[in-house]
C-alpha cells in the first residue's frame, strides 16, 4: 500500500557547511514501522521535523499516500502525532485530561473524548492513574501518557524522537515491548529515531541509516546487521568494536585462502572477487578451540549475560571476544581462536563498499 514518500529532499540551515538533508530518497509502507537511526548530526531530527511540519524542505516532495502536496500543510493539517524524549506534559492537568487535550484541540466532543480516553487508558494500564497530576507519576508512566496522548489523536503517522533516551535500561526494554506492540495494534505508519542499534535492530521493520543528512542504506534488520552496504553502517552496527585484518583473497580450485602480511587463513568456500580486502570481524565471531586459526594471550577476561567476554592480545593487536561459554580465563593465559569466517565482512579498502 502507498504510505510515506521523500523524494529528494533537501534541507540546508543558514550558517551550516553541509545540508541537515541531503537529497534523501525513501519511502515508508503504510503501517510499516521504520527506525532511522546514525551518529549525532546526521539528520535524523530533521527529517522527523519535515515530517511534522516543523520544517520546510528547500527542495523535494513528501507525500503521504495518494496526498503529493502534503509536505505544504500546515502541522495541525497533517494527521501526525510526536513523541519526544521528554513528555512535556502540561503540570497542572490530570493524565485523563493529558491524554484528552490533543482531541479537545480538534474539537472532538467531551463524550467521544472521554471514551477514547478510557480505551487508550486500558490499552496502556494507565486507568488507575486517570486522576493523577504527571507530578506523581514515575518516569516511565509519564512516557506512557504521552505516547497515549499521541495514538488516541489516530494520527495518519506516528513520530517517535528517541522517547526511551531518559529512562533506565529496565524502563526502556518494557517501553520498547509497549511501543512495538502499540504501533502494530494501532496498523499506524511509525517512524522512530534513536541512536541505539540494540533498540534499531529490536522495533524495526526496516531500519534506515544516515550520514551526513543521506541515506547510507535502508534494509531490514537482519541485511544492516550482516549485510551492511559499506564500512560505515558496519562499524556503527558494531557498538562492541569490532577486529580487523588487511591483506588479499585469493581462490584456486574451490579453496579459498586469505593472506595478510603474516599469516595465512583458509576460507570455507570459494567465492567471487579476488585481490586486496579489509576484513572486519565483530567480537561474537570467535570461539575457543584446540586448533584454532589464531593464537593469542588474555589481557583482560569478565563474565557477560552468557559467557565472557575478553582483550586478547595477537599478532594483529588486541583483539575483543565475546565467547558463549565457560568462565573467563585467567589474565596471562593462552587462547587460540577459531574463527567463524561465515560472519567476516569483508570490505573494497578504497571504496569501502562491502564485498562478497
Amino acid at each position: 500500500m502507498p504510505g510515506l514518500r521523500i523524494q529528494q529532499v533537501t534541507r540546508r540551515f543558514p550558517g551550516a557547511v553541509a545540508p541537515a538533508a541531503d537529497g534523501l530518497d525513501l519511502e515508508v509502507g503504510e503501517g510499516e514501522f521504520l527506525v532511522v537511526t546514525g551518529p549525532s548530526g546526521s539528520g535524523k531530527t530533521t527529517l522527523l521535523r519535515l515530517l511534522a511540519g516543523l520544517e520546510s524542505p528547500d527542495s523535494g516532495t513528501i507525500a503521504l499516500g495518494p496526498d503529493v502536496n502534503w509536505h505544504r500543510r500546515s502541522p495541525a493539517d497533517r494527521g501526525v502525532a510526536m513523541v519526544g524524549q521528554q513528555p512535556a506534559l502540561l503540570p497542572q492537568l490530570t493524565v485523563a485530561e493529558n491524554l484528552g487535550l490533543g482531541l479537545k484541540l480538534r474539537g472532538i466532543g467531551a463524550t467521544e473524548t472521554a471514551q477514547r480516553v478510557r480505551a487508550i487508558a486500558v490499552r496502556l494500564g494507565l486507568e488507575p492513574l486517570l486522576n493523577r497530576l504527571p507530578a506523581l507519576l514515575s518516569g516511565g508512566e509519564q512516557q506512557r501518557v504521552s505516547l497515549g496522548r499521541a495514538l488516541v489523536q489516530r494520527p495518519s503517522l506516528f513520530l517517535l524522537d528517541e522517547p526511551l533516551s531518559q529512562l533506565d535500561a529496565p524502563l526502556r526494554a518494557d517501553l520498547r515491548r509497549e511501543i512495538s506492540r502499540l504501533a502494530r495494534e494501532f496498523r499506524v505508519t511509525t517512524i522512530l529515531v534513536t541512536h541505539d542499534q540494540a533498540e534499531a535492530l529490536e522495533l524495526a521493520d526496516r531500519v534506515a541509516v544516515l550520514r551526513g543528512g543521506r541515506l547510507e542504506q535502508v534494509g531490514v534488520p537482519a541485511a544492516i546487521l550482516w549485510q551492511p552496504a559499506n564500512r560505515f553502517v558496519a562499524e556503527f552496527f558494531s557498538p562492541d568494536g569490532w577486529n580487523e585484518l588487511v591483506g588479499t583473497r585469493h581462490w584456486q580450485n574451490g579453496e579459498g585462502e586469505f593472506r595478510t602480511a603474516s599469516q595465512r587463513f583458509s576460507l570455507p568456500s570459494a567465492e567471487d572477487g579476488e585481490g586486496s580486502v579489509t576484513c572486519l570481524l565483530r567480537p561474537e565471531s570467535f570461539s575457543v578451540a584446540a586448533a584454532g586459526d589464531l593464537a593469542g594471550t588474555v589481557q583482560r577476561a569478565w563474565p557477560g549475560a552468557a559467557g565472557w567476554r575478553g582483550e586478547i592480545g595477537t599478532p594483529f593487536g588486541t583483539w575483543r571476544v565475546h565467547l558463549p561459554s565457560g568462565d573467563p580465563p585467567a589474565v596471562g593465559s593462552e587462547v587460540r581462536l577459531a574463527i567463524h569466517w561465515e560472519r567476516a565482512l569483508w570490505f573494497d579498502p578504497e571504496t569501502l563498499r562491502r564485498l562478497g
